[in-house]
């Protein structure tokens, strides 16, 4: 009974505020724009908005591990297991510019996937290539100027934790544009709020964890394919931190 009441009260608290200061979020946007062309003062925005939803539920507890390791002058490919809902709040939390590429439905949501787009985050629709294709070339652009791409290279969340097989997309990107690799990991995530259902479940830690940065002179040689399930391997390894 508990668990029911904080979650109304979460999920209450989330889709009225979201709408309610939506109006506001866009004239600020609006205001930003002329001197914020690649969104990323809107972006880090969007994190200390992401951050009220955490403060405000009394069962979430994030800890973040190895933040130092982010140079802010720095591009990445960042990449993360995922394994729930809460990811994109909680990740936001690195405060280090970056676009999400994220499944093109979620743009469509109202609100949310209005707030997505007014970020310039970058969609890709499972299974299309001509999608793939384009998503590749509007990250390489984001990367030309110094903005990181940040990409679960599962594809999808976990249903229980475990790490799926890593897609390739994103080591091929590192590997065409000679960018570094910052693996991050995220536990406790899909004990507060599984992939299946919405109910908040008991008090949960979560904990974030930056790994060492993989250098691209580093994987120059390797194909995507066994990059993929080195640095899934080297994420496996961690897990349990």
């Amino acid at each position: 009974m508990k668990s029911f009441i904080i979650s109304i009260y979460i999920w209450s608290f989330f889709l009225l505020t979201i709408i309610l200061f939506f109006p506001f979020i866009f004239i600020f946007w609006i205001l930003i724009f002329p001197l914020d062309k690649d969104h990323i003062n809107f972006h880090f925005f969007t994190a200390r908005l992401a951050n009220i939803y955490i403060v405000v539920n009394p069962w979430w507890k994030l800890s973040i591990e190895g933040k130092e390791k982010i140079d802010q002058k720095k591009k990445y490919i960042i990449i993360s297991n995922h394994q729930s809902l809460l990811d994109i709040l909680t990740l936001y939390q690195l405060r280090c510019k970056y676009k999400w590429v994220a499944k093109e439905e979620l743009f469509n949501v109202p609100v949310l996937g209005w707030i997505m787009k007014m970020n310039g985050y970058i969609p890709v629709k499972r299974g299309d290539t001509e999608s793939s294709l384009r998503m590749m070339e509007k990250c390489k652009l984001e990367l030309s100027k110094g903005i990181s791409i940040f990409m679960f290279p599962e594809g999808t969340r976990s249903e229980n934790g475990t790490l799926l097989k890593f897609k390739e997309g994103a080591f091929r990107m590192a590997l065409e544009t000679n960018t570094d690799i910052l693996p991050v990991i995220i536990m406790g995530a899909s004990e507060a709020l599984p992939k299946k259902g919405i109910l908040i479940k008991k008090p949960q830690k979560i904990s974030i964890k930056v790994l060492d940065v993989i250098p691209s002179e580093s994987i120059a040689k390797k194909s995507p394919e066994n990059l993929a399930i080195e640095i899934r391997e080297i994420m496996q390894s961690q897990m349990n931190f």
